[in-house]
């Protein structure tokens, strides 16, 4: 992608060619939701907004007006759900069904709904819908749950965007140091 392109535009590792073509795909979610701007699409693509961290304080206010909690005592919980995207029948009650997200470092064990190693050879493992709902800060789940850091990018420092929640049978410490992250824009 051309420097001066970059400095006006989101985070991307793309080349040209992949990066117009990802640009395509936002406008045309962006185009689906304009069709009813009133209401949350079924699963949003969370890769594909420039700005992910604003859909989700988005999710924290409705809850924080609907309840009368304070917005700045609430975060993000996740729940990686068993079905992919195109799966989902009905939108979500509670928060948002969210997707667009890539494991690096592990893959997802979609019948045991938990992390596990690596399959040789793979580097990215595209994960399942995420539901994200916000919570009283309380009553976050950290028993059994790695704190998965979520990165726009795989620079990952400075395109960091939450802490999402994936459930574990071992401990932390194990994907910790696998350099464990979920990745919003993978470059195959």
């Amino acid at each position: 992608m051309p420097k001066s392109w970059a400095r006006l535009a989101w985070p991307s590792l793309r080349s040209l060619q992949s990066w117009l073509y990802n640009f395509q795909q936002r406008i045309q979610q962006l185009t689906d939701w304009t069709a009813n701007p009133m209401e949350i699409p079924k699963v949003v693509n969370l890769s594909f907004l420039i700005n992910p961290q604003s859909f989700l304080t988005a999710i924290a206010q409705q809850t924080a007006q609907i309840t009368g909690q304070e917005l700045d005592k609430l975060v993000i919980q996740t729940d990686v759900q068993k079905k992919m995207a195109t799966e989902i029948e009905a939108g979500c009650k509670d928060g948002a069904y969210v997707c667009g997200f890539f494991l690096q470092g592990c893959r997802w064990d979609i019948s045991g709904g938990q992390l596990d190693r690596s399959k040789p050879r793979e580097m990215y493992c595209p994960m399942p819908v995420i539901q994200c709902k916000a919570v009283p800060n309380d009553k976050l789940e950290d028993k059994g749950v790695y704190k998965c850091p979520v990165y726009k990018t795989e620079q990952r420092g400075p395109t960091y965007v939450f802490m999402a929640q994936l459930k574990s049978k071992v401990s932390p410490a194990r994907w910790v140091m696998s350099g464990v992250a979920l990745l919003l824009d993978v470059v195959n």
